[in-house]
């Protein structure tokens, strides 16, 4: 295979996601949904591993840029916020929500929009989530677990890592597929990673 040929294939998808490519989590063919999955930069990626492709994002507008489109990538769509979710969009393989968590408004919403996740998730499936936490930050405990201004700029909700870590998805029976990862950008933000099963 050429190297434009693994650009093609690859496109703009997640680097946490060719990750698990690698480490044989879409060997066989399933059923992904992507939560606030904006432009769908992640979907041509499953759309070429023959995976059943939705995306459900809460402003239509943002749905397939001009490259998806000419693609004509086999998707369904729908209209959706991830805390709110119809209950009745089913069940799927891999559960994929990329930088959405971090939109929370308060804990409350944060905890609903883990559940709808756990929900959508199939009996032995994957929930795949990256979002801002605390690790690797310097934020005291009474600034966890709600929205902070960083020193990036941006205004996003800050979860604590240990007591969601240690303490509140243990207590929705979730599992650790693979280890958490974080990465600090710069100093300025923590971008941490999951790779969950809900038992």
């Amino acid at each position: 295979m050429k190297m434009e040929q693994v650009k093609g294939f690859l496109g703009k998808t997640d680097m946490y996601l060719i990750d698990l490519l690698q480490k044989g989590y879409f060997d066989d063919s399933g059923s992904v949904i992507d939560v606030g999955s904006g432009s769908g930069r992640n979907l041509k990626f499953f759309c070429d591993l023959g995976w059943l492709v939705m995306a459900i994002d809460e402003n239509p507008d943002v749905f397939f840029n001009e490259v998806y489109k000419v693609k004509k990538l086999s998707i369904s769509t729908g209209v959706g916020e991830l805390g709110r979710l119809d209950h009745g969009l089913g069940k799927f393989d891999f559960v994929l929500c990329n930088a959405v968590l971090h939109f929370a408004k308060d804990l409350e919403q944060f905890k609903s929009m883990v559940e709808d996740l756990i929900r959508l998730q199939k009996k032995g499936g994957v929930i795949f989530c990256r979002f801002v936490s605390s690790e690797t930050l310097d934020f005291p405990k009474e600034k966890m677990n709600m929205v902070q201004i960083l020193l990036d700029g941006t205004e996003r909700f800050v979860v604590d890592y240990d007591w969601l870590i240690s303490d509140y998805l243990p207590g929705l029976n979730v599992a650790f597929l693979e280890a958490p990862k974080t990465i600090s950008v710069d100093g300025l933000r923590s971008m941490t990673t999951l790779v969950l099963n809900a038992e």
